[in-house]
């Protein structure tokens, strides 16, 4: 009885096996904007993208509003939409005062 269970079980394992191999992968589309930097995970992480609106390295003073201005006006327009959004999705403690800012622009 025992040797007749073998072959009924590995004939299940085989059929069920076929139903893994059918299920498709997921795509992740929500990836960042291709002006970002693919490493990171937001705009607002971006050091290239952050350092025109600081006046130092760590980014955490920003410059004067005239300086911001000039700097939001030469990004590309889809950085500055992939800004905004982020600024909007993702409201970072960290980046209030330049999101606060950019809301203005």
């Amino acid at each position: 009885m025992k040797f007749k269970m073998l072959p009924i079980a590995a004939l299940a394992a085989g059929l069920a096996s076929g139903a893994f191999a059918q299920t498709a992968p997921v795509q992740d589309d929500t990836g960042p904007a291709p002006a970002v930097d693919p490493t990171t995970t937001s705009s607002l992480e971006d050091t290239t993208l952050m350092r025109p609106f600081f006046t130092d390295d760590t980014l955490t003073t920003l410059r004067p509003v005239e300086e911001l201005r000039s700097a939001w006006a030469a990004m590309s327009e889809q950085n500055r939409t992939t800004m905004r959004r982020d600024c909007e999705e993702n409201p970072s403690i960290k980046y209030r005062e330049f999101c606060g800012a950019v809301e203005n622009m």
